[in-house]
């Protein structure tokens, strides 16, 4: 188990101040962005409507780039905000097999998936005492890492699991570059690099979202180092925080 989790006896780490201030930021952050995006596409939707056969297809094909990169920042606040959110957010723990909320994640990202020509196979996970919803969002955020680190493909990512005496260890293996140690140390870091670029990395704290969600549960997570071609993280879940 993490530092961070025996730290706090197994159960849920105390967060730092410095960790709330980091928070607080990315809410006022973010909600300033989502101001500013909303306003922009706003107006982008009002030129295309009132102008649309004026501007002709030059400047139409431009508007479609902005879209795109109004999308890109939509990710980036969607990221923001729900960064901020994980500790006010209830949890509601139940029995479950782990491989649903991985099918459900692995399944909101059907599209991004495809276009990365990305096989994803799960395997027979165990059963654990975990919410549902926060550990699809763990699943999400650590397969996104694991699209952007892959980028434009082929690659292949696979889930498996096993019980252990203090719980469930589950690991996500992809083909994306492998990692040294201090890229591994540094990757759960709220805003540190991530593996890859593009859209889909958001706001580079998919990683820290991932942690945090293991946190809540008693749990850890990491980046298994010394692999040659490709990561893998791991994640403990104990049966019960």
């Amino acid at each position: 188990m993490s530092p961070r989790a025996a730290a706090a006896g197994g159960g849920r780490p105390a967060r730092s101040a410095d960790e709330r201030l980091l928070d607080a930021f990315a809410a006022r952050a973010a909600h300033a962005l989502g101001a500013g995006v909303s306003i922009t596409a706003g107006y982008v939707a009002l030129l295309r409507e009132r102008a649309a056969v004026e501007l002709g297809p030059q400047a139409r094909s431009a508007l479609e780039g902005v879209d795109g990169g109004i999308d890109r920042l939509r990710v980036f606040v969607d990221d923001l905000l729900e960064l901020a959110a994980l500790d006010p957010t209830p949890m509601h723990r139940g029995p479950l097999r782990a491989d649903a909320p991985a099918r459900a994640a692995a399944e909101g990202l059907e599209g991004p998936i495809a276009d990365a020509r990305v096989t994803v196979e799960i395997g027979a996970l165990p059963d654990i005492v975990a919410d549902p919803d926060l550990l699809e969002r763990m699943f999400h955020h650590i397969l996104r890492g694991a699209l952007a680190a892959i980028a434009a493909g082929p690659g292949r990512i696979e889930i498996s699991g096993v019980r252990r005496s203090a719980g469930a260890r589950i690991e996500i293996a992809d083909s994306g570059p492998p990692l040294d140690q201090h890229a591994a140390a540094a990757l759960f870091e709220p805003f540190s690099t991530p593996r890859g670029a593009g859209p889909i990395a958001g706001a580079g704290v998919s990683m820290a979202i991932a942690r945090r969600i293991a946190d809540r549960h008693g749990g850890s997570v990491w980046a298994h180092t010394g692999r040659r071609d490709g990561c893998t993280i791991v994640v403990l879940l104990p049966e019960r925080a």
